[in-house]
């Protein structure tokens, strides 16, 4: 059994992703003890800490192969621009329709470029010989990963035309309104095998519109929950713990940094506690801990934080959580802490509003464009404060049920590959023994 797992967290920089990853591999591996996994990565020596069970598939290979301009170059920009847009789609089109053709075209040109081509061979390999392709843990099939969206899209797709079985876990999808991303994904997403989303709020309704029969849609909620609700606390913290997110897909500004600041800073007086950061991404363009250093006006060091566990652990100590980041009140309510969540766009409305439904209470929602938004995030942080004992035995059940329904999601995977095995065993067996079949 060979499968690779796509996770589109290439640089391992977000300790929400990578926990899904880690969760996905565990229960592969249970599943499918003597499989090889393989997961494309760009920091294979992280990758094997991370996951030591698992093969590292250069990223770069990926990066290759969704290239718009790999065969024709740089002649591209000496063609008009009528001409140019044609032969680009021709270029996508002999990559869906005939891989092993673009493929050769491809590794060709990088020879005669005197270019290395092991990283595209080795992602080919690894895909057109796969078992099954996981689509990891994400919430990229949206109108703010657009262009990223389509590659995961056409990846499904041309598994698709080679028979080779498909499934997404710990999925968010959506917002969608995107003409050209809706398209690509109405003629992909019911061809996919299983699908395997966190919450029902958006993406159900959204994935029937696209033609997605029910029964290849599960709700099984995040697959981080399990290793945070593996360390819950034995009784509740005392820290405000804080997270905010700067991105063009969260839109928070300056001036959602200083109101946050200044109500989270006098709670902290309030109640005599210090606030716990708890940075979720490590990227360098988006990174949580600046921002969480400007709200609190303190400097924190990171130490090199690399593990899912060791930001768990840090909300393990809390009370409370506010976060504008989802995977922060991910590992708080698994825990049985409270989450006041922090949006402007409707991609993390969504999000949050999916993670208050699938948890049932204790996940507040707080529009950060609201005219009384200061009055508001202050008066649900008493609140959460108050009532943080009471919510806790209704928070770890939820993540409880929603463990058991994601773990039953994989094994429903499991059973729906060993049967298509098991029937082409037969279909083989049964040619070998009425002479239909010949070597």
């Amino acid at each position: 059994m060979r499968i690779l797992v796509d996770s589109g967290c290439y640089d391992l920089c977000n300790m929400g992703d990578v926990a899904m990853l880690q969760v996905a591999v565990e229960r592969l591996h249970k599943l499918w003890p003597m499989a090889l996994i393989e997961v494309i990565t760009n920091k294979p020596t992280i990758l094997s800490q991370l996951c030591p069970k698992t093969y590292a598939i250069r990223g770069d290979g990926r990066h290759i192969w969704f290239y718009d301009r790999n065969i024709l170059g740089k002649v591209y920009k000496m063609l008009p621009g009528k001409i140019e847009e044609p032969i680009k789609k021709l270029e996508q089109l002999s990559r869906r329709f005939y891989p092993s053709l673009y493929s050769g075209l491809v590794q060709f040109k990088l020879k005669i470029r005197r270019k290395n081509t092991e990283a595209i061979q080795e992602f080919l390999d690894a895909f057109m010989n796969t078992d099954l392709l996981v689509i990891s843990g994400a919430g990229d099939i949206n109108d703010h990963f657009a262009n990223f969206a389509m590659t995961v899209l056409e990846l499904l797709e041309i598994a698709n035309r080679q028979g080779i079985p498909t499934a997404m876990l710990s999925q968010g999808i959506g917002p969608i309104e995107n003409t050209r991303l809706f398209k690509k994904a109405k003629a992909v997403l019911p061809k996919v095998n299983l699908i395997a989303i966190r919450e029902r709020e958006t993406s159900f309704d959204l994935l029937k519109s696209l033609g997605v029969a029910e029964d290849n849609i599960l709700f099984t909620g995040d697959d981080a929950i399990e290793p945070a609700y593996n360390s819950r606390p034995a009784k509740a913290g005392k820290y405000i713990g804080v997270n905010l997110r700067i991105s063009s897909y969260s839109q928070a500004t300056d001036k959602h940094i200083e109101t946050i600041g200044n109500v989270i800073q006098n709670c902290g007086i309030k109640y005599s506690c210090p606030i716990m950061p708890i940075p979720i991404s490590f990227y360098e363009n988006e990174s949580d801990s600046r921002i969480i250093q400007r709200i609190t006006g303190n400097y924190f060091s990171q130490h090199n934080i690399n593990r899912p566990e060791e930001i768990i652990n840090k909300v393990s100590n809390c009370k409370i959580v506010i976060t504008g980041s989802y995977h922060s009140a991910v590992f708080a309510l698994s825990q049985g802490i409270p989450a006041i969540t922090l949006y402007k766009t409707a991609y993390y409305k969504n999000k949050f509003a999916g993670l208050a439904k699938q948890f049932g209470c204790g996940c507040e929602l707080i529009s950060m464009d609201d005219n009384h938004f200061a009055r508001k995030l202050k008066e649900s942080i008493d609140f959460a404060w108050q009532t943080s004992d009471i919510l806790r035995p209704r928070l770890l059940e939820a993540a409880e049920n929603q463990i058991e329904a994601a773990q039953s999601a994989y094994q429903q995977l499991y059973t729906m590959l060993e049967s298509q095995k098991s029937k082409k065993n037969h279909i083989f067996s049964h040619q070998r023994f009425s002479g239909a079949y010949t070597k």
